[in-house]
């Protein structure tokens, strides 16, 4: 779109080859490896690190606005901007205090470094303080005007995007994954993400004995996480056989899995108010048949029936029954991966870089103004 961007991170991760993108790395922290999700008591040092590499950057190249990534990147991207006059735009994806929360790191009567108290205070501060928040879901919009009392103009929704060049689906399965993985066995129900019971992996290991009740099936579960768990939940369950565990896999892989997939599953139950339901949106783009609980935030992106194949939550009996539903009627599975696909479209990253890049314009406009 004709624009420079500049990333700053921490030294671990592979940056994606794009046009016009540049990325700046911390320098190596040796004791830090950490690469899932949540909190942890190196990240204040690390995110001091990026604070200094961003003002080295801005200093060298001229930043005209910060995008600053969930809260932990808003409170960086507020220090460089205070500090350098350059306008900050906050991307929401959930709550602060929550994420502590979930992962132990915060709650009541604790130290005051883990006191939730304190924590929504820095949450409050930090929607107050931004110049202005891009939630991805209009939940998290009402949640930033009622609860924190940002006003409404200076909030914009822009739901999640998706790569759909690198989704693109294929006329036939990749044959590198199916004899890596000797999958050769029939049909494939795949899910992609982490592994952990808040993503509702849980429910899909219990559902697969009642789909192999009545058929064959190869589930393909990609990605990393409490992998003895599950492997342990599926040799109880008497499936172990059946279940194929890649562990950690490189992000430009994921495409190839999905096109080896008869139907997609995303278990999760219950997303967090503004969370990704990026996973969705991968699904839909790679033009797969989804099974997933039917919530607000898969309603948000899916219909039943049209698009997607959507349970009751939290029926492990419902998931099977819908997994096994598209595996036995591969015209219904076709018509919605087909619909889901069209829909996926409205989610492209260029709509949404698109949407992005208007409230840069207004947000430095104001500044200038």
């Amino acid at each position: 779109m004709g624009h420079e961007v500049h990333v700053v991170a921490y030294h671990i991760g592979s940056s994606m080859p794009l046009d016009n993108v540049r990325v700046h790395r911390i320098p190596n922290v040796p004791t830090y490896h950490k690469r899932s999700p949540g909190p942890s008591h190196q990240r204040p040092f690390l995110d001091l690190l990026v604070a200094l590499k961003a003002m080295e950057v801005a200093g060298e190249v001229g930043f005209d606005v910060i995008d600053a990534y969930n809260h932990e990147g808003a409170l960086v991207g507020m220090v460089v901007g205070r500090f350098m006059g350059i306008p900050v735009v906050f991307e929401a994806q959930g709550s602060l205090v929550q994420e502590m929360v979930k992962h132990g790191f915060a709650g009541y009567g604790l130290s005051p470094f883990h006191n939730v108290r304190i924590w929504t205070s820095i949450e409050k501060r930090i929607n107050l303080l931004v110049d202005h928040i891009v939630p991805s879901s209009t939940g998290m919009a009402r949640i930033l005007e009622e609860r924190f009392h940002v006003p409404s103009d200076r909030i914009t929704v822009v739901s999640d995007g998706v790569n759909l060049d690198l989704y693109n689906p294929l006329n036939a399965r990749p044959q590198k994954i199916m004899e890596r993985y000797d999958l050769n066995k029939g049909p494939i129900v795949v899910y992609t993400g982490s592994l952990t019971p808040d993503k509702g992996v849980d429910y899909l290991i219990k559902a697969i004995p009642l789909v192999l009740r009545k058929r064959d099936a190869t589930f393909l579960i990609v990605g990393d996480g409490n992998l003895p768990y599950y492997r342990e939940m599926g040799k109880k369950l008497g499936v172990e056989r059946s279940i194929v565990f890649t562990g950690r896999t490189p992000y430009f892989e994921t495409p190839s899995f999905l096109n080896v997939a008869d139907v997609a599953v995303d278990p999760k139950m219950e997303y967090e108010v503004g969370q990704s339901v990026y996973k969705v949106i991968t699904y839909m783009a790679a033009c797969k048949p989804i099974v997933a609980f039917d919530t607000p935030a898969h309603r948000f992106y899916l219909q039943h029936g049209f698009s997607a194949h959507l349970v009751p939550p939290g029926s492990v009996e419902a998931l099977a029954e819908g997994i096994k539903n598209l595996l036995d009627n591969p015209r219904y599975a076709s018509f919605l991966a087909q619909n889901a696909h069209h829909s996926a479209k409205a989610h492209s990253w260029d709509s949404k870089a698109e949407e992005l890049v208007d409230v840069f314009h207004r947000v430095i406009g104001s500044r200038v103004g």
